[in-house]
């Protein structure tokens, strides 16, 4: 019988490798519906040998660190996000709303495989520097893409329901939440 004597470093590697490795056990290019099954306890039948001896010498189960990187992979109305402390402030409503905007408005098409295309390549977009135009000039808009055309003329444009109640979810927990914070652009 060989006794495992690992440092706190390495149980937290093998925590996060157990983490990972439960992870995988999800559908690709989907989120996490739930945080339950990842950050359940160690089982030492099936983990990280040096993993299963940090939770035997009465170390927590996962870290805090590995358990918020869980959490914000969790999918869940904004509401539940605030109040789990997962979103902590008024600019990351901010940070977060065009994602919702852009997984809004890929509700409108009906093909899975494009729907998840729009949605890349309206989060790539999002992410695209910006810059201060002279003469009252605007930047390029995406429907101004020709290789976005094709995706964009998928969307049923009389679908706009979801982006309201989206907007009206993110400033209603902003004023709820964060009534004291200036408004994020």
């Amino acid at each position: 019988r060989t006794q495992v004597s690992a440092i706190p470093d390495q149980q937290v590697a093998a925590k996060a490798n157990t983490v990972a490795e439960r992870i995988k056990n999800f559908p690709q290019q989907s989120h996490l519906d739930t945080s339950v099954a990842v950050l359940a306890p160690i089982n030492k039948d099936k983990d990280d040998s040096i993993a299963t001896a940090g939770a035997r010498r009465g170390c927590p189960e996962f870290p805090p660190s590995i358990v918020r990187a869980v959490r914000r992979a969790v999918a869940a109305p904004l509401e539940q996000l605030v109040q789990d402390k997962t979103i902590v402030s008024a600019e990351m409503i901010a940070s977060v709303l065009p994602q919702m905007l852009s997984a809004a408005v890929g509700e409108c098409i009906e093909d899975p495989t494009a729907r998840r295309l729009y949605a890349q390549l309206a989060s790539a977009f999002a992410r695209r520097r910006s810059l201060l135009l002279l003469n009252m000039e605007k930047q390029v808009r995406v429907e101004e893409l020709p290789w976005a055309r094709p995706l964009l003329s998928l969307i049923k444009r009389d679908d706009t329901k979801q982006c309201v109640a989206v907007v009206k979810e993110a400033v209603r927990c902003f004023l709820a939440h964060y009534p004291e914070t200036v408004t994020p652009n």
